[in-house]
Parts: C-alpha cells; sequence; structure tokens
C-alpha cells in the first residue's frame, strides 16, 4: 500500500513542479482518491495538502504552506502558496470521486414524531451538486441506531473528517435532544463514505453513556450541540470533537468538550478525552452558565501538522457579564494537551477593541489560512457587539493570526460593517457575524471568509430579520474589504426574493461542488416559506476567478428528497451544513438578547 500511495505521490509532486498537474486524483487501493485537500476545521481551499499517506503524518516535514514534504520532494515548493488560477480543490466527499458533497440538516422535519429530523446529502458532480443524488438519513433510516423521537432534533448539527482514514469522508450528526437517561442529554451518530457515498454499514451511535466515554449523560447537558473534525494526533485519521455546553462541570451549565479518536475501524473510545475550564492547564475556572463548547472550530494554528482546537466559552463573565471567550488547546503526536494553551478575549494585551456587557466573543468561529502562510488563523464572532447603546447589538468579528508559536495579537483585525471598504452599514440588531466560512472562492490560494448576518433588515426602520452574507477576500497581508461581496435575495442574478423572517446565511458552508478549482458558497436560509411555512431553503452560488459569481446559482429545498409534504413542513432545511456550525438559535421575530 505505501509503495502505491508514495508512487501516487512523487507523480502528483513531479507534475506539480512541471506545472501540470493542476486538478490531478488518483485513487488509492482502498478506493479513495489519493489527493483530498482538506482544510483544518472547515475544508479549506488552496495548495494545503494533507498527507497522501497516513505514514506520512508529523514525521515528515511540513513546508510553511502547509504541505508534507515527501523525501526531496515537497507537495507543493516553499513559497508557492498564493497561485494563478485556481487550486486543486477538495471538500466533504462521501463518495470519493473528486467532487464535493453537501449535507444539509433539517433538524425539526417530522420524521415519525415531531422535530425529530432529518439530514440530506447531495452530491457533487461536473456540474455542480447532482438532484439526481440524493440521501436522506434520519434516525428511521435503516442500519441507524435508535429511533425518532419527539424533539430529538437528528441534524442540529453537522461535522466532516475521515475517521476511518480510508479516503472518504465520514458524516457525523448531531442529535442535541437525544433521551439518554434523561432528557436532552444528547447523542452523536457517525456514517461512513464508501464509493458509493454514505452507508449504514459500520454507522455508530455515541452518547456520554458509551462504554469506555468519560463522564456520564445528564438531564439538559446537549451532547452534540457543536462538532469539529481534524487530525489533533497527526496520525492520518481525523478525530470528533464534541461540544457539550450545558455540562455540569463545577457549575450548572459550565460546559465541556468530548474528543473521540479516529483509527483503523473509525472513532474509538480509547484514548477519548473531556475537555472543562477546570482541567489542569485550562485558564479559567468553570462558573454557572460559561457554556464551553458551544462553538469550536480546529486548524493548525502554530503549523507543527497537528490540528489545534479553538474553544468557544461566549457566556464567560470577566469583569462584567457574558463577555465571552476562547480557549485554544494545541494538538501533539499525543492528542490535544494543555500545554501552550491560551485563552483569548477583547481584553486581551494587543487585541483590537475591548470586552463589554454581553458582547459575547466567541458566538462564532471559523479557522482558515486567511494570509497564505501556511499557518491557520481564527475568525471569531461577536455578533453581540454593540455601537449605538448597550442591546444594540450591530455585530463584528475579530481576526486573530497564527504564526510559529501559535495565534498572537501582532497584525489582529477588528472587522464591521462600518469599516473601511466595507459594503452595507451596522445596523440595530444585525448581528453580524452571526455565521462564518472560509474557503477559496476565487482560486488565488488565500482563503476568504463569508460572514453572515441573517438578523440584517435591509430596509431602513424594520425588523424584519431578512437576512445579508459578506464575503471578504484573503490576502498576503490577510483579510481585506477590497472586492467585498455583498450579497442578499434581492441581490441582481440572486435566486428567489428575500422575504420577511426568511434569515438568509443563518448557515454557511463552503466546498467545490463542481470541481473547477474554485470553492462554491452554501447559504443555509432555514425559515424560507417555499411550499409551507419554515420548510426552509439553501442558496448556493458558484466560484470562479473573480469569486462568488451567480451564474449557475440554484435554490436547494427539501422537495424531491423523497419525504412527504408533511415531514417537510416547518423543517428548517439549511439549519446546518457540513463543517460549519449550526443555524444560531435566531428568533421568528427580532427580540433583544438575554
Amino acid at each position: 500500500m505505501w509503495c502505491l500511495k508514495a508512487a501516487v505521490a512523487y507523480a502528483v509532486a513531479v507534475g506539480l513542479l512541471a506545472g501540470s498537474a493542476v486538478g490531478v486524483t488518483a485513487r488509492s487501493e482502498e478506493g479513495g482518491f489519493a489527493a483530498p485537500v482538506e482544510s483544518t476545521g472547515v475544508w479549506a481551499f488552496g495548495p494545503q495538502i494533507r498527507s497522501f499517506a497516513p505514514e506520512a503524518g508529523p514525521g515528515a516535514a511540513r513546508s510553511r504552506d502547509g504541505a508534507f514534504k515527501l523525501g526531496i520532494l515537497s507537495m507543493m515548493s516553499e513559497g508557492t502558496r498564493a497561485q494563478s488560477g485556481p487550486s486543486r480543490v477538495m471538500g466533504p466527499d462521501f463518495d470519493g470521486d473528486g467532487f464535493a458533497d453537501l449535507a444539509i440538516g433539517a433538524p425539526f422535519a417530522d420524521v415519525k414524531r415531531k422535530n425529530a429530523g432529518a439530514v440530506h446529502v447531495i452530491y457533487g458532480s461536473g456540474s455542480g451538486l447532482d438532484a439526481k443524488r440524493r440521501q436522506v438519513w434520519s434516525q428511521a433510516s435503516r442500519g441507524i441506531q435508535d429511533k425518532p423521537e419527539w424533539g430529538d432534533q437528528f441534524g442540529w448539527s453537522i461535522g466532516t473528517g475521515d475517521f476511518d482514514g480510508d479516503g472518504y469522508t465520514d458524516l457525523a450528526v448531531g442529535v442535541r435532544w437525544e433521551r439518554r437517561n434523561s432528557r436532552k442529554a444528547g447523542t452523536v451518530h457517525v456514517l461512513y463514505g464508501s464509493s458509493t457515498g454514505l452507508t449504514a454499514d459500520r454507522a455508530q451511535l455515541w452518547s456520554q453513556n458509551s462504554p469506555g466515554i468519560r463522564d456520564r449523560a445528564e438531564r439538559g447537558d446537549e451532547f452534540g450541540w457543536s462538532l469539529a473534525a481534524d487530525d489533533f494526533d497527526g496520525d492520518g485519521r481525523d478525530d470528533l470533537a464534541i461540544g457539550v455546553h450545558h455540562e455540569d462541570r463545577g457549575a450548572r451549565d459550565s460546559g465541556a468538550v468530548h474528543i473521540l479518536y479516529g483509527a483503523p475501524g473509525g472513532l474509538a473510545a480509547a484514548g477519548n478525552q473531556v475537555w472543562y475550564q477546570g482541567s489542569p492547564g485550562i485558564a479559567g475556572r468553570p462558573e454557572a452558565d460559561d457554556q464551553f463548547g458551544r462553538t469550536l472550530a480546529a486548524g493548525d494554528f502554530d503549523g507543527d501538522g497537528f490540528a489545534d482546537l479553538a474553544i468557544g466559552a461566549p457566556y464567560e463573565d470577566r469583569h462584567v457579564d457574558r463577555v465571552g471567550v476562547v480557549h485554544i488547546l494545541h494538538g501533539s503526536r499525543k492528542g490535544l494537551r494543555a500545554r501552550r494553551s491560551q485563552i483569548w478575549h477583547q481584553d486581551s494585551p494587543g487585541i483590537r477593541e475591548r470586552a463589554e456587557l454581553r458582547d459575547q466573543f466567541g458566538q462564532s468561529l471559523s479557522a482558515a489560512d486567511f494570509d497564505g502562510d501556511g499557518f491557520d488563523d481564527l475568525a471569531v464572532g461577536v455578533w453581540f457587539e454593540d455601537y449605538r447603546n448597550a442591546l444594540s447589538n450591530e455585530g463584528g468579528f475579530h481576526i486573530i493570526y497564527g504564526s510559529r508559536t501559535g495565534l498572537r495579537a501582532k497584525g489582529n483585525q477588528f472587522w464591521n460593517q462600518d469599516s473601511p471598504g466595507t459594503k452595507d452599514r451596522t445596523h440595530i440588531s444585525d448581528r453580524f457575524s452571526q455565521t462564518l466560512a472560509a474557503a477559496d472562492f476565487d482560486g488565488d490560494g488565500f482563503d476568504d471568509l463569508a460572514v453572515g448576518s441573517p438578523s440584517a433588515d435591509l430596509r431602513p426602520g424594520t425588523h424584519e430579520n431578512r437576512g445579508a452574507v459578506h464575503v471578504f477576500r484573503g490576502s498576503r497581508r490577510g483579510l481585506t474589504a477590497k472586492g467585498d461581496r455583498y450579497l442578499t435575495q434581492d441581490s441582481p442574478g440572486v435566486a428567489g426574493r428575500s422575504q420577511r423572517l426568511d434569515h438568509f446565511g443563518a448557515s454557511l458552508g463552503g466546498a467545490d461542488f463542481d470541481g473547477d478549482g474554485y470553492a462554491d458558497l452554501a447559504v443555509g436560509i432555514p425559515w424560507e416559506d417555499l411550499r409551507s411555512r419554515d420548510d426552509g431553503a439553501v442558496y448556493v452560488i458558484h466560484g470562479s476567478r473573480r469569486g462568488l459569481r451567480p451564474a449557475r446559482d440554484r435554490l436547494w429545498s427539501a422537495a424531491g428528497s423523497g419525504l412527504p409534504r408533511s415531514q417537510r413542513r416547518g423543517a428548517r432545511f439549511g439549519w446546518s451544513l457540513s463543517s460549519e456550525r449550526p443555524a444560531a438559535e435566531t428568533p421568528r421575530t427580532a427580540s433583544p438578547r438575554t
């Protein structure tokens, strides 16, 4: 197996050096594609290439552009992070055909029981997402453990990664209100990829009561509220971080995060970890309603070849209530560890802005390499940031850049809709940065950032929550407003039209669904009323050399999925999207935060 993979790696490396291997993929003897280009935590787009073989792991030297060097050849030569033309692109690829696929959560679908939930999967192709290749998964699906129950909300969160290292992406699905001993304890299902796509063969069901798992299920824990996947121990198999934001660890709802490590047979209990603010080496202490683990993002912030984990505790109190913090745990050969752990907040030395009452720093997170230096950077949403008064909730986000020593304050940025060059301007209750997703939409080798404002009111003086999305471009100097793309359902060429309470941008995801080397953007509109109230939709806009362009865009819904209309009504299709955080708990009507 190693000989075959090494030969493939050598051939592709030679092709790259000759400038002729863009888009090359090769199938290994296990059937998976040998050239997956994954991001750290979210799917990356550009020349950040993971090793072709698990054996290449962290022992192989890693160049500053994030590629592994195999012998005297590197998958990408030093200093070639920025490229002209499209990069080789991959994304969540459940069937290994080289086209990214899209998983869409509809957690309020009435599958045999009210709000039991479902997940739709649409497979990619040379022409983009293929309406003829769809699956619907639920707890009523054959081979899936457990059964649909009232209010389970299967599909609340979605995570993707190759947990068994076979070259096919696998799918993790959070069921936040699943009963385990008591109500709302939560579970996570895992479906494994194959040459035919996702299958229930070897499907797993994880909870805090699973054999060998540290801790135990308790009422209201909501195990699976958030998910993030990446390779924390560098063994070539992705691992899964599971947020349990209502876990009681020394205080009510202080929160915790479980880590399950990948293995040849998939995720395993062996070596699993549970982290919380009382863990040795973690800054701070557990306090009531901190909700450590409410948000998660994975990325290699120090470029050492081991993924690191960002953990949001947005309700953390400091000098005032709910200012929020983000913890960083670094990966190693032994997995995540507290050594060199960091804590970030708006009062951290050198960070722009300052912590204020109920800003909730860390309510959204996304990791990617915006400046192309080979170190992942962290976008941190502060969508309750106020400018006009104590409850105006205009929102903003920070960018903290990676380095050889990890995240550092040097060069950090703070963005809002009044930042120079940004289209639109701040409005009360916009909650700018409520959702974040990173991908390379223009194929220049620098990751770009999509920023959702699902509560945005497009008409002055209204409170209609129609929603909007900004797209900021990456560059050698980091994120820039130059070419900021501002999208609403009223934008020229965008499918559909904005309606009151649509919440366009309530979830976001990026992947290359048509394999052209440019990432495409999926925008969740879970409160869209198509054929019935709140049945939901997902808008997909394709990338190009000039960034996102509405040509060939499409509005997807649950219609045609095989689910009866009664199960689609109120399903909120688009609540969660592949590898991205679920839709925020946006109310149907505008209301002040609590």
